[in-house]
């Protein structure tokens, strides 16, 4: 019963080819419960459905998305904006 102040951080999270969709949803759940400021989904076959909404717990409904094919282009985009990059396998 405590009320938290919501807050956003200014982190993007690229993942690529991640399209397994329990995965997915759990990526929303994360981007959500940490203040993503944006989750960027990288490769193909990637689409947002009733599978992911189920695990993502509808935080798919707010977290800022954005689906693109290739990462290293997101990635090189980020870097001339300035962003610090930190890669993680």
């Amino acid at each position: 019963n405590t009320n938290f102040t919501k807050r956003e951080f200014p982190v993007t999270l690229v993942c690529d080819n991640v399209t397994n969709a329990p995965n997915l949803g759990s990526l929303f759940r994360i981007a959500g419960a940490f203040g993503i400021e944006k989750l960027i989904l990288c490769g193909d076959n990637i689409s947002i459905g009733r599978r992911i909404a189920k695990t993502s717990r509808a935080t798919e409904k707010v977290v800022d998305f954005e689906i693109c094919e290739s990462a290293s282009k997101v990635i090189e985009e980020l870097k001339s904006k300035n962003y610090q990059i930190i890669s993680l396998e």
